[in-house]
């Protein structure tokens, strides 16, 4: 045989196991995974839910957004399941060879949304614990009641001295006390953000 007839002979093998081996009906087109759409949406959610007051009302927001984007998932698997079916039934297979391609349809789609779900929490708990860190450097720079009890001791005091002392000076008096707290206060919140 020359070269001419192997290159043939090759092509022809190919093709022939293309059509009548792996039917193209056949050949698994796979389920959407998370990177791409679904990861960009789920961190669309997150990006918004850093604007939460506590963890609670974070962790709501974004399970919220993942069920939606999971329902999406599954509305898209579900129709890639239908089609598949539908071509796996289509083709010239006995009952055995089609329970097996319904079996192995059914395998690659829990694995499919086993890593799609494995991502996703992935991302939400890297997220969750920024969002954590972040959440304890601000909680932490709270001004403490012994603080606040001090400037109200102070007070008293120049009270007691002046027991004629108005309202508007009791205001202004505390007021000018609470005024060096808050400016320690966004001192320190400054330098931790």
């Amino acid at each position: 045989m020359n070269w001419i007839q192997k290159s043939i002979s090759c092509w022809l093998i190919l093709n022939f196991l293309t059509i009548f081996v792996f039917p193209p009906g056949l050949v698994a087109e796979p389920f959407r995974d998370f990177e791409g759409e679904d990861k960009r949406a789920l961190e669309s959610y997150l990006n918004r839910a850093t604007n939460m007051q506590d963890l609670d009302q974070w962790r709501s927001y974004v399970q919220a957004g993942l069920i939606s984007l999971k329902a999406d998932w599954e509305d898209d698997a579900a129709e890639e399941i239908q089609d598949r079916q539908d071509r796996i039934r289509e083709h010239d297979l006995d009952e055995d060879e089609q329970d097996e391609e319904l079996d192995a349809l059914d395998t690659e789609y829990e694995t499919a949304r086993i890593d799609w779900e494995t991502e996703a929490s992935q991302l939400i708990l890297e997220r969750e614990a920024d969002f954590r860190v972040k959440q304890e450097n601000i909680e932490g720079l709270e001004i403490s009641e012994q603080e606040y009890q001090e400037i109200i001791s102070t007070a008293e005091a120049a009270f007691e001295t002046n027991p004629e002392l108005e309202l508007d000076s009791w205001e202004s008096l505390v007021e000018g006390l609470n005024e060096s707290l808050v400016e320690a206060f966004e001192t320190d919140l400054e330098a931790k953000i």
